[in-house]
């Protein structure tokens, strides 16, 4: 267990006095520990040591799962049905949906919202926001590292996030984009291609096996 993590137990019992210096520490600390999470990944992803094991997902069951799992679920509106599906590593496929969530969460605020849909032969996962958007000059840049629009979206962060969600993409072999404008808001856009094969459902394959099981039956009856 780290200091911080430590201070942060005690808070509660903390006079006032020393309880927001204290309050400032653990962010600090928090702040700092993601930075070098962040930084250690993108060292991996430059260094090319992924070990890539893309399976078979739903792309709307794997966005409902990074909702819940960053308890999300109450902040963020997810749109569309089952959607389709796509061939893709679902660690890296997570790390994409989570940071442009966290994003739009973070900086968007307010109307934050996730839609799955098929468009052109290709899967599309939109994450869409109300906030104060991103100026014009700033949209060619957002993918970069350590860069910061200058804009109410610039608040806390390292920067790095949106560049981390990119290069997790390409490997997944899909592509982000951005629209924007001042003032309404922001929509970013994950494509991957939609896998050829598909999943069977255990409900599928139950009535598949009964099926051929019927089938055997009656060519054993036959005289």
């Amino acid at each position: 267990m780290t200091a911080s993590s430590l201070i942060e137990g005690q808070l509660e019992s903390l006079p006032p006095a020393s309880r927001r210096p204290a309050e400032l520490l653990v962010r600090e600390a928090r702040r700092l520990r993601s930075l070098v999470d962040e930084l250690l990944e993108l060292f991996r992803l430059d260094a090319d040591e992924q070990d890539l094991r893309p399976e078979i997902l739903s792309l709307r069951r794997a966005v409902a799962t990074v909702l819940a799992r960053y308890q999300w679920e109450s902040e963020v509106e997810l749109e569309g049905g089952d959607g389709p599906r796509v061939h893709a590593d679902p660690r890296h496929l997570e790390r994409v949906v989570a940071n442009l969530v966290d994003n739009a969460v973070t900086h968007g605020r307010v109307g934050v919202r996730v839609r799955v849909l098929t468009e052109d032969e290709e899967a599309v996962l939109e994450v869409a926001d109300e906030g104060a958007g991103i100026a014009a000059e700033d949209l060619p840049h957002v993918f970069e590292r350590f860069y910061k629009a200058d804009t109410s979206r610039a608040r806390g962060g390292s920067g790095l996030g949106l560049a981390i969600a990119a290069q997790n993409a390409q490997l997944i072999g899909g592509e982000l984009s951005v629209e924007s404008a001042e003032g309404a808001g922001a929509v970013f856009r994950l494509r991957l291609p939609v896998s050829p094969d598909t999943v069977p459902d255990a409900e599928t394959v139950a009535g598949a096996a009964a099926t051929i099981a019927a089938r055997a039956d009656d060519a054993d009856r036959r005289p």
